[in-house]
């Protein structure tokens, strides 16, 4: 009976205890999987997005822009000036001296291209000096396949000689002697160098020129040289004496004061003057005359000659002649 008792106390006790809550695993793996293919179809749509989005840019630069080429010509103006500095200033400076200008003359004509061509060009006539006090390289353009024209700006002083009397003491006598005493005129323009380049060595293409400061800058087109015959026109005298006359008002005008002579117009402004064309040629293609000429300015106090070749196409309006183009080259 006791036993009895204790079983069903037991059974009781065990009744009354609560009973523990069935643990549920959550299925993990059905989660994983659709987070899985939520993130692969939003990475998939930003790539076909911003696809979409380059195509549509890329079409619309295409249309603005159709079959745009880049050109990029790489100057090397350290090198450049390397090579010009020196023969800006043998070019520039003239001396009295007969023995330091033959020897300007030799550096200058081993800088160009074909030397032996230029074995006069440089030979100085003048009576006074030219001085560089300062110069600057302005630009420096590509014109055509390994050509280009380079140009300085260049301030110098013409320096010549005026004779004085003067009067001196000495002692009790009153001495009147001649004394030449320096007179100096500074100028500013721009020297044109034509230049031809292979790798990064240089030489000197063609007679440099001045051109006035305040000049566009040149430009080189040899496109009129080809297809062209000799001029054999009984004309020959009245072409040479319109180009005498053109360059006299050439050296000595503006560029404003030239526009009824050329159809570009540009003048030296007084900055040299015409002194004579030492050599020529005539042609002639589609009714105008090609003439191909060396021409010899004068610095206008020193004398010292300042050479250049140019090629000028003329045409004539009624009794006239025009120059349609003026290169130099």
């Amino acid at each position: 009976m006791r036993i009895f008792n204790k079983l069903k106390t037991k059974l009781e006790h065990v009744e009354k205890q609560k009973k523990p809550k069935p643990i549920i695993e959550k299925d993990k793996r059905k989660q994983t999987i659709a987070l899985t293919y939520a993130i692969f179809f939003c990475i998939l749509f930003c790539s076909v997005g911003s696809l979409l989005l380059s195509l549509q840019t890329t079409g619309q630069s295409l249309q603005t822009n159709p079959r745009k080429e880049v050109k990029t010509t790489t100057v090397n103006y350290p090198a450049i000036q390397s090579f010009l500095n020196p023969f800006v200033d043998s070019y520039i400076n003239v001396s009295d001296d007969s023995e330091k200008n033959e020897e300007r003359q030799k550096t200058l004509q081993n800088s160009m291209v074909n030397s032996a061509d230029y074995s006069n060009s440089f030979a100085t006539e003048g009576e006074g000096q030219r001085i560089l006090q300062q110069k600057e390289l302005y630009s420096v353009e590509e014109t055509t396949n390994n050509m280009l024209l380079a140009q300085y700006k260049v301030t110098y002083v013409n320096r010549t000689f005026v004779e004085k009397e003067v009067t001196k003491k000495s002692g009790k006598k009153v001495i009147k002697e001649k004394v030449k005493e320096p007179k100096d005129e500074q100028k500013t323009a721009l020297l044109n160098i034509e230049l031809v380049q292979k790798d990064n060595a240089y030489a000197v293409n063609a007679l440099p020129y001045f051109t006035n400061i305040y000049s566009l800058k040149a430009t080189v087109d040899k496109s009129e040289a080809n297809d062209i015959e000799s001029y054999k026109g009984q004309k020959e005298a009245e072409i040479i004496a319109f180009l005498n006359d053109f360059f006299t008002k050439y050296a000595t005008s503006s560029s404003e004061d030239m526009a009824y002579m050329m159809k570009s117009p540009e003048g030296l402004g007084g900055s040299l003057t015409f002194d004579r064309i030492d050599k020529y040629e005539l042609y002639q293609k589609s009714g105008n005359i090609l003439a191909d000429v060396h021409v010899v300015f004068l610095e206008p106090d020193t004398k010292i000659n300042v050479e250049e070749d140019f090629t000028i196409n003329l045409t004539k309006k009624d009794s006239h002649y025009y120059v349609e183009k003026l290169e130099h080259k």
